[in-house]
């Protein structure tokens, strides 16, 4: 039996915006502004988000961002 990993705070950010970039113009600007940040900022973005609580699943990456 395999176990699921738990996605990390970042992991599901970055699967948020990317798939939520289409259907608004929030996620839209923030995925834009997110993939021109270069390495060093992006591990800083991880570090950030996955010092906050644990997060389930989309949702509460969503309820975060619009907080």
């Amino acid at each position: 039996m395999t176990e699921t990993k738990q996605k990390t705070n970042y992991e599901i950010f970055v699967e948020t915006i990317m798939s939520l970039r289409y259907s608004q113009g929030f996620y839209s600007r923030l995925a834009a502004r997110f993939e021109e940040l270069d390495d060093e900022q992006k591990k800083q973005v991880e570090a950030e988000l996955n010092a906050k609580p644990q997060w389930n699943d989309s949702v509460d990456c969503v309820l975060f961002l619009e907080q």
